[in-house]
């Protein structure tokens, strides 16, 4: 008997999560397909989050960091210098230079490409090359080196 696609053994689950702390809740996978002549499948991580503030890194090729609380969202990359912010309502504000950094607390985790964490307010999806992170049902930003950008 086959596994149904975007099946993950529950003892994978648990391991993920406590490997990466106690403020997650749960882990899933989420898959959709995109049809041409074939049809592929992409399997998606996404992080449940269940604490006040959580921090993470993006693949160490996109340069992104990033801070998730109740009320907003911020990732920076250091080069270029550079911040973006969501909140709540979906509006979101940059700043450029080096006043704009911060640096992420200890055991930060860096996360694999194609991961998403959501906490219910805010939902970001990591890339190998940037990240986006969306207030839920509005808009948000997409950082990388090359910019930001309002999501799509």
């Amino acid at each position: 008997m086959q596994k149904p696609i975007g099946a993950v053994p529950l003892g994978l689950g648990l391991i993920f999560g406590l490997v990466l702390g106690l403020g997650i809740v749960g882990v899933a996978n989420q898959s959709h397909s995109t049809t041409t002549s074939t049809t592929t499948t992409t399997l998606q991580k996404v992080l449940i989050i269940n604490e006040p503030v959580f921090e993470f890194f993006a693949p160490t090729s996109s340069g992104v960091e990033c801070e998730m609380t109740l009320t907003s969202t911020l990732c920076i990359t250091n080069s270029p210098a550079q911040r973006a912010v969501v909140s709540l309502d979906g509006t979101f504000t940059t700043c450029k230079g080096v006043e704009c950094l911060s640096n992420a607390g200890l055991n930060t985790p860096t996360l694999a490409n194609n991961t998403a964490v959501d906490n219910n307010h805010f939902r970001c999806t990591v890339g190998s090359d940037a990240t986006s992170c969306v207030a839920k049902n509005h808009g948000g930003f997409t950082i990388s080196k090359g910019g930001i950008t309002p999501a799509s």
